[in-house]
């Protein structure tokens, strides 16, 4: 899997068309965890975090809630409601352009300009109309003053997407280190498919937690796709069992 690290770089790097497969950041060092902060700050030796850490206070460490004997990490209890807002806490922090364009995607899009947002960054939103759909989200990004929307689609320049570039992963893999920090032994995770970039970003941070020495092995991921999904080279990689 091809890696890279970005050191506060306005600027995202993309594997080439032939590889198929997103870029992984490396961690900026290796993982000290400062109990005292609330967020996913606590974890900011390891995170590619730009000149400035742009956070709302609230990302990550979300509570773990059993029900039924299964163990649910609440990831609504972020900002926006989403797990989006620990990537964009680490990509919004690198971003040294007064504009950012992105494509409106459920979740992602909402997440990113709240955040960017907070720094000054105006954000395009480019939104298909034939396959718009989250109506209540598009309609909270159009009370945004630092948000232009466009209906129309983005094309090839766009600033990122929802796994691209690769410091928005650097953010989502802090799951993995939390559910290390709250559980201890991690058996098994249930994760939804997607596109598979939040399983990918889960994988890195239990690998990374492995290579460090905070964890034996890694625990195992199964992934969820309704029946007509398609399997993406993202997830194909993860259940043919990853590379070490």
């Amino acid at each position: 899997m091809p890696k890279v690290w970005i050191h506060g770089a306005g600027d995202y790097l993309f594997c080439p068309p032939r590889c198929g497969f997103p870029l992984i950041t490396e961690p900026r060092d290796a993982l000290r965890i400062d109990r005292e902060k609330p967020s996913i700050l606590r974890y900011a030796s390891a995170l590619n975090y730009g000149n400035r850490a742009v956070t709302l206070g609230g990302e990550g460490f979300t509570r773990i809630r059993r029900i039924n004997g299964v163990l649910i990490k609440d990831e609504s209890r972020n900002p926006t409601g989403s797990f989006m807002d620990r990537g964009s806490s680490v990509l919004i922090s690198n971003v040294t352009s007064n504009e950012i364009r992105i494509s409106f995607e459920e979740d992602f899009a909402l997440s990113i300009a709240t955040y960017a947002s907070t720094v000054g960054v105006r954000v395009r939103v480019y939104v298909n109309p034939d396959t718009a759909g989250a109506y209540p989200e598009l309609l909270r990004l159009s009370t945004m003053k630092s948000v232009n929307i466009e209906f129309r689609e983005g094309g090839q320049d766009l600033s990122a997407r929802y796994g691209e570039p690769p410091l928005f992963l650097d953010g989502i893999k802090t799951i993995a280190y939390e559910l290390y920090e709250q559980v201890g032994k991690v058996e098994g995770v249930v994760l939804p498919m997607e596109r598979g970039y939040l399983a990918l970003a889960i994988y890195e941070g239990f690998r990374e937690l492995r290579d460090w020495g905070f964890i034996d092995e890694l625990p195992r991921l199964v992934l969820v796709k309704h029946r007509n999904g398609l399997l993406s080279d993202v997830a194909n990689w993860l259940i043919e069992g990853g590379r070490s």
